[in-house]
């Protein structure tokens, strides 16, 4: 049986097990310095914003902050921001 990946989701490395989570449920994983143009949501661990609260984008997918909230919390956001795409 091939599965079929639920999206293409780039989370920042310092979320910890958060990528291995979302690779259980289905997600194809990536790392958040390579190309950001393919995935369908970015998670952030809030350190990507610069010191004006400011962040800058090299895509158009939804970005998810991670910081201070469990992997549930986040992969239910995310599910939620990926239905009907």
């Amino acid at each position: 049986m091939i599965e079929v990946s639920k999206g293409v989701v780039a989370v920042d490395d310092r979320l910890g097990e958060l990528g291995q989570i979302l690779m259980a449920e289905g997600y194809q994983v990536v790392d958040l310095a390579g190309d950001l143009g393919q995935v369908d949501a970015v998670i952030t661990s809030g350190l990507s914003q610069n010191i004006m609260g400011i962040q800058t984008t090299s895509t158009r997918a939804p970005i998810l902050n991670g910081a201070g909230r469990s992997p549930d919390e986040i992969l239910a956001d995310l599910e939620r921001r990926l239905k009907g795409r």
